[in-house]
């Protein structure tokens, strides 16, 4: 009797006070293997596991034998599990063997099925396009990216006080923090569910330096002197684009004759009063500005930069 295409009915009698018979049916063509998974992706060196177990209860006048090259699986209420571990990078594939045999051990019908997993290094990578940290009050671009995951496949988060994130590109982000500190930033794989994340400090746009126009402390001549606008604060070797601005500051004048002048010049250009006092200088003579108080983007208070000292030639 070919058993193939036809419907299975066996009685199968338990023992539960009584003898009680109780209908137990599948259809052999309709029979499948499943695989079940909780990934179809893991890193080098995590374990990959699978259930493997057919599509419908099967008699237990039956035999079941699962087998992956070769080597035989535990079944244990018709289930077995596969388990092997990532030793090698790439796409991996195995091809499951399930054999459904009869009360006499007789070989019914055998099964095929493929299971596939990829095997990655975690090389998601963050790069800072500017520094290794963050600066308060600019705009700073990074750029997100891995090697074996696609970037609509990769979210990007940052947490801490006062820092935002901003999309530019496919891979590419902006961002600005309020207050120097600590924040994270966390990279989650979405199709595994795995968080890569890193700490990135915070810090103030460094001080600036204060010159005379672009002229720095030391001598010079009184034509110079004149044409001069005012006091600027720069940031060299700095990569991004923020400016400080200087509030106010001290001028003093001392003349050969041992006589001195001091007063207060609001904002970063010269004042009339200290034009007027410039006008007045004579070879010898020295010019100081001190107390320079002025501020850069997202500082919480003023800042005092550096004095400068000019003699007149």
């Amino acid at each position: 009797m070919q058993i193939q295409g036809y419907l299975i009915i066996l009685f199968i009698s338990l023992i539960t006070g009584g003898l009680n018979a109780q209908k137990v049916a599948f259809t052999l063509e309709d029979l499948e293997v499943v695989v079940q998974t909780a990934t179809n992706s893991i890193l080098l060196g995590e374990e990959y596991t699978a259930e493997i177990f057919f599509n419908q209860k099967i008699p237990a006048t039956y035999g079941i034998e699962i087998s992956v090259r070769g080597a035989q699986l535990m079944v244990k209420n018709q289930k077995a599990n596969y388990t092997t571990k990532g030793i090698r990078i790439g796409q991996k594939k195995e091809v499951i063997t399930v054999a459904l045999k009869n009360g006499k051990g007789k070989l019914i019908r055998s099964f095929k099925k493929e299971i596939s997993y990829k095997v990655s290094i975690s090389s998601i990578n963050v790069s800072l396009d500017k520094m290794n940290v963050f600066y308060v009050g600019v705009e700073n671009p990074i750029t997100v990216f891995s090697a074996d995951i696609f970037a609509n496949s990769l979210m990007v988060e940052i947490s801490g006080k006062g820092a935002k994130l901003r999309k530019t590109g496919p891979t590419s982000y902006v961002v600005t923090c309020e207050q120097s500190g600590l924040v994270t930033l966390t990279v989650t794989d979405k199709e595994t569910g795995k968080k890569h994340p890193t700490r990135y400090r915070v810090k103030k746009i460094p001080e600036p330096i204060v010159s005379l126009g672009k002229l720095a402390e030391g001598e010079i001549t009184v034509a110079t002197f004149l044409q001069q606008p005012g006091l600027a604060a720069w940031l060299y070797n700095f990569d991004f684009q923020a400016r400080c601005t200087i509030k106010q500051y001290k001028v003093l004048h001392y003349t050969k004759k041992n006589e001195m002048v001091e007063f207060l010049n609001i904002g970063a250009r010269f004042e009339e009063k200290t034009l007027a006092e410039i006008k007045k200088a004579q070879p010898g003579d020295l010019y100081m500005f001190t107390a320079v108080e002025g501020d850069c983007p997202k500082d919480a208070a003023s800042r005092h930069f550096n004095s400068l000292v000019f003699k007149i030639k």
